[in-house]
């Protein structure tokens, strides 16, 4: 059995300590199952989500049978035959380092792999799922309660091409240039929890 487990971290220190902690977990989980009849060796592979490219078909052509090179990344993930995602409470599924990790997440779920998901990376799925995977936006916060949608128009700050994602509420917002505002287009599933 072929098992991924992908980490996400914010900070690229303690990746690989973190990587061992989850594979020993991974092996402690799946050690005792079997398939019957059958003979096999659990394979567990850790990478960083910095660590995806060969799995990773470039964005910028769609997918098809015709591009050998890209299928061949789809078929890589498809080799796995369970993924699982950890990402650490700061790590930003929205944020632009993510984007790799979020398009491998997609094209997971294009294949149909079991995938698991635990600690932020819940809210990484959530994400994906929510927003299709291409969708990078910057993080605001509301000031003394406003909604966003009260924000000023697009600056030098905020850019009227880019979305911004509210850290309070999880909606994405978009400028809408007609209505001169910034709208809500979608609900991320991104809440954070209060302790």
């Amino acid at each position: 059995m072929r098992v991924l487990v992908v980490v996400c971290t914010s900070n690229a220190k303690g990746t690989e300590q973190l990587g061992c902690s989850l594979n020993a977990l991974v092996r402690e989980l799946l050690g005792p199952f079997s398939i019957v009849g059958a003979h096999t060796q659990l394979d567990v592979r850790v990478r960083s989500h910095r660590q995806l490219d060969e799995l990773v078909p470039p964005r910028a052509v769609p997918v098809s049978r015709n591009n050998a090179d890209q299928f061949d990344r789809i078929k890589r993930i498809d080799a796995y035959d369970l993924v699982f995602l950890y990402a650490t409470p700061d790590f930003a599924p929205w944020a632009d380092v993510a984007q790799e990790v979020r398009w491998f997440v997609r094209n997971a779920f294009i294949t149909r792999k079991c995938l698991f998901a635990w600690g932020g990376g819940m809210q990484l799925l959530a994400y994906v799922l929510g927003t299709g995977g291409n969708l990078a936006a910057t993080p605001m916060r509301s000031t003394n309660g406003a909604p966003l949608r009260t924000l000023p128009p697009p600056s030098a700050r905020l850019h009227a091409h880019r979305p911004l994602i509210d850290a309070v509420t999880g909606e994405v917002l978009a400028w809408d240039a007609i209505r001169a505002e910034w709208v809500a287009i979608l609900d991320a599933g991104s809440h954070p929890h209060r302790v």
